[in-house]
């Protein structure tokens, strides 16, 4: 699938799914911060420890979806910019910031990162969740439009699902929808390297090797008690895991990273 077809069921495949969203379609009143807490998980509290200093900087999220990490980002003070190819994400996206009384604070536009001209030498951070999986492979495109749009050490900090997990493999093999398989290429561990030729300073970190069965809590039969308790515990246990066996951690579910503009 090339570049421009790729996009364009990107946007289709996002416009359609996000529209039929379960979670903000549920009757009843809207619980924004309830909401919020089921996307926050370890991953995402490390990969803001990478933005130490938030208040006042300028933060541009690729791939923003429907926002609920730009809430975060500016509730802490920065100046926040979020992009995503699907106008229906970015309605929710819109809607959620009124809710939050953000609107004021995000910018948010329909657009993938290379046609959105955004300014050179403006932002502080770039940050992406799931993001990296929809680009194509050498990064190399992505990498000098990031570069462009940071300032002199500036950071870029990414949350991905990495490949090479054995049950997260099978799982999108045999579970998910057919058209996701068509545009989607998880992250290899391998790929750091990509990054450290490209950017100083690369922190990186490796999450659910088991733990990733707590999510079957989360989406198959949603309790939010009993997901956080099984995460918890399934946490703890990967990290004495990968502390004992360092190797196993490129077969982890996740990983976040970050690095510094060159």
């Amino acid at each position: 699938m090339n570049g421009i077809h790729k996009s364009e069921a990107l946007k289709k495949y996002f416009n359609q799914v996000t529209s039929a969203d379960n979670v903000f379609n549920r009757p009843g009143r809207f619980q924004l911060d309830d909401i919020l807490d089921w996307y926050k998980d370890p991953t995402t509290d490390y990969a803001h420890s990478c933005m130490p200093e938030l208040k006042g900087k300028r933060v541009l999220e690729i791939g923003c979806g429907i926002g609920v990490h730009l809430v975060y980002l500016a509730r802490q003070g920065s100046e926040v910019t979020g992009i995503d190819i699907a106008s229906e994400r970015i309605r929710i996206a819109k809607n959620l910031m009124n809710d939050a009384g953000l609107a004021s604070k995000v910018r948010l536009i329909v657009s993938d990162i290379f046609e959105a001209e955004l300014p050179a030498g403006y932002f502080d951070y770039i940050y992406g969740h799931d993001i990296l999986m929809y680009m194509d492979r050498d990064y190399r495109r992505l990498i000098a439009e990031m570069k462009r749009l940071l300032k002199p050490e500036g950071r870029i900090i990414f949350i991905e699902g990495l490949r090479a997990h054995p049950l997260a493999s099978v799982y999108r093999r045999y579970c998910a929808p057919k058209t996701w398989l068509e545009f989607t290429d998880y992250f290899d561990y391998s790929d750091l390297e990509i990054f450290r030729n490209n950017f100083t300073d690369i922190r990186h970190r490796e999450f659910y090797l088991t733990g990733f069965l707590a999510y079957f809590w989360k989406i198959y039969m949603p309790s939010k008690r009993i997901f956080r308790c099984t995460e918890r515990v399934l946490f703890l246990f990967d990290t004495m895991l990968l502390e004992a066996f360092p190797f196993l951690r490129r077969f982890c579910w996740r990983i976040v990273f970050s690095g510094e503009k060159t």
